[in-house]
């Protein structure tokens, strides 16, 4: 989740209303910068996700089904998970 993003607004109350600091393990992913960055593992590029409102919807609507910390904690690394092996846009909803 972007720390600054407007467009992160709503997901970051999401960790917050969780007790999830944003600076937390599970909030971070390394990924390829740009296009042409080594992506061995076809990883999701990061300059795509600054605008792509579809990334923020399903990331609000992924943690929005949150229960518990425990719960958001785990979608948080699934999340993880898929932007690192190129999955988001199809596995998440």
């Amino acid at each position: 989740m972007a720390t600054g993003s407007d467009k992160a607004k709503k997901a970051r109350k999401l960790l917050e209303e969780f007790g999830i600091d944003i600076d937390h393990p599970a909030n971070g992913v390394f990924l390829p910068a740009t296009k042409g960055s080594p992506n061995p593992n076809g990883s999701i590029v990061h300059k795509i996700l600054g605008n792509n409102k579809e990334y923020y919807r399903k990331v609000e609507n992924y943690l929005g089904k949150s229960t518990s910390h425990a719960d958001a904690l785990q979608r948080l690394r699934r999340i993880g998970e898929t932007l690192k092996d190129g999955t988001f846009f199809h596995a998440i909803s």
